[in-house]
């Protein structure tokens, strides 16, 4: 026992600074520590908290006296000996601002175990003021206390926390739990692999969907189509068979998730077209769409009467994607202008393929569209190209929101709006750089100033939306310059900074 005690403080004992009192040399302070250690073992209770205080006050240039008393001390002595060596062990490990933003942290801490996830928790809502050192030492710490008391409720929230964080550091352990015995635990990491871009996790998720079946299989296929994984094809494909459901869904989704690498799954996702589960026929129109597979048009096209609105509303979309202009006419039977709703999918897909009708009706219906769905119907008229939208996309660059004003100036550079210029300017010169980069390049591809530059540094930046906006800006703008990082995004593990890469790569391709 003691020897753990020993090699639990050893690191403090040679790597953290020994510190004094301001005014008091090393040698009187580890003075002072030892007559204070004495002083644990008073009889009196305020005497001995006061020489507690002190000696973690003091830091680690008390930790020789510590160890020293510790020999001899009796349990309660070497309790109290311990509770003192952890909370100067995350004195020193926590920042000074995490210790003022959650005053007594280091304390709680190392009274209770179980207050590990309370304060990660607590941090995680205060993540930008929260530096990633301090986040990731309170993840481990919460996951270490969860995992070991087998909290699968509580499990799951740090995780998720965790993953929402970008936590990468718990990502070995997330490794661990894919071959845990216990399905629940090796279903939860799973769900977290492709949220975590984890890319280390790729042979560990195949061999889950070849070994297990169930919720695990489903999960890891999930993960394998969020990292974008061309290793996992051949096993996506054998999926597609699977009895359960739900895999047989994943998997397709995985697949056109991969894309162009997984088009031999192509006469497989056809024929699972037929599934008699919805969300599988669902999944395999979508995929379809993502890999151009231009011979499942005719198969689409039926499907856009099927008894699943989901699967009429994927088809509608993979018909788009694969710019089925002969598929239109079955489109517009479609569109019911009393439900904005039940027509949604089918009026976005006529804006992918241009066809004014579809813009004409969302521009008419926005007013009564959802919040949720609005910023769908923005994008999809961008790619209508309707000058019917200029009015809208106008109005839309004083909207509160970052992500209609970003994506309201890129539809009016897209659509050659020039009376909207004196507001793009100042847009450009905004603080949010989301909507900065839609604005330049709304002013570049309106020939007002050449933001090109200003652009090309928007594919570095890490910000999720920031990086896709500046994808899609040099796409639209044809800028050689970023195919060498474009090809490099292509690959990026967060799947839609992948997929505005590669759309912005085929604009290349396309003459």
């Amino acid at each position: 026992m003691r020897a753990l005690f020993f090699l639990a403080l050893l690191p403090y004992l040679f790597l953290a600074p020994a510190r004094a009192a301001e005014g008091e040399d090393i040698g009187a302070a580890k003075l002072r520590a030892e007559k204070l250690v004495k002083s644990l073992e008073a009889a009196d209770f305020a005497t001995c908290e006061a020489a507690t205080t002190a000696l973690k006050n003091l830091g680690p240039v008390a930790i020789p006296a510590l160890l020293a008393a510790e020999k001899e001390g009796d349990p309660e002595l070497k309790a109290r000996i311990a509770y003192i060596c952890k909370v100067i062990e995350l004195r020193e490990k926590l920042s000074a601002a995490l210790r003022a933003a959650d005053p007594g942290i280091e304390d709680d801490l190392a009274r209770d175990q179980r207050a590990w996830p309370k304060h990660f928790f607590e941090a995680a809502k205060r993540e930008k003021k929260t530096s990633r050192p301090d986040l990731e030492i309170l993840a481990a710490g919460a996951f270490r206390v969860v995992r070991a008391e087998k909290q699968a409720k509580e499990l799951k929230e740090v995780l998720s926390a965790a993953a929402d964080l970008q936590i990468r550091s718990l990502i070995p352990e997330l490794c661990k739990l894919l071959e845990d015995e216990d399905g629940t635990l090796r279903d939860q990491a799973a769900q977290l692999m492709g949220r975590m871009e984890a890319e280390e996790a790729v042979p560990q998720l195949i061999k889950l969907i070849d070994k297990d079946r169930g919720w695990p299989s489903a999960h890891a296929a999930e993960s394998l189509g969020m990292l974008g994984a061309p290793k996992a094809v051949p096993n996506l494909i054998k999926l597609l068979d699977a009895e359960f459901a739900v895999s047989r869904s994943s998997a397709a989704g995985a697949l056109g998730n991969i894309g162009k690498e997984a088009r031999t799954a192509a006469p497989k996702l056809i024929k699972q077209l037929g599934d008699s589960d919805g969300w599988a026929r669902a999944n395999a129109a979508r995929a379809l769409g993502q890999l151009r597979v231009k011979d499942a048009v005719p198969d689409l096209i039926k499907r856009l009467a099927d008894d699943d609105s989901n699967v009429r509303s994927y088809a509608a979309q993979a018909l788009c994607e694969l710019k089925a202009k002969e598929a239109i006419p079955e489109i517009v039977k479609h569109i019911d202008k009393k439900s904005w709703y039940a027509s949604f999918e089918f009026a976005t897909a006529l804006c992918a393929m241009e066809d004014v009708q579809g813009a004409d009706f969302l521009i008419e219906q926005f007013p009564q569209i959802c919040e949720i769905y609005r910023g769908s119907a923005v994008i999809a008229l961008i790619k209508s190209r309707s000058k019917h939208a200029a009015t809208l996309f106008v109005k839309l660059l004083d909207d509160e929101y970052p992500y209609f004003r970003a994506h309201a100036a890129f539809g009016l550079g897209i659509l050659g709006h020039k009376e909207s210029t004196a507001k793009l300017e100042e847009l450009a010169k905004g603080e949010d750089a989301f909507v900065r980069i839609g604005a330049q390049f709304a002013l570049t591809k309106l020939g007002v100033r050449d933001f090109s530059p200003e652009i090309l540094k928007g594919l570095q930046v890490e910000e999720e939306w920031v990086r896709c906006m500046a994808v899609q800006s040099v796409g639209e703008l044809g800028l050689k310059a970023a195919l060498p990082e474009l090809k490099k995004l292509s690959a990026h593990p967060n799947h839609s900074v992948r997929d505005a890469a590669r759309a912005a790569l085929e604009k290349f391709e396309t003459p």
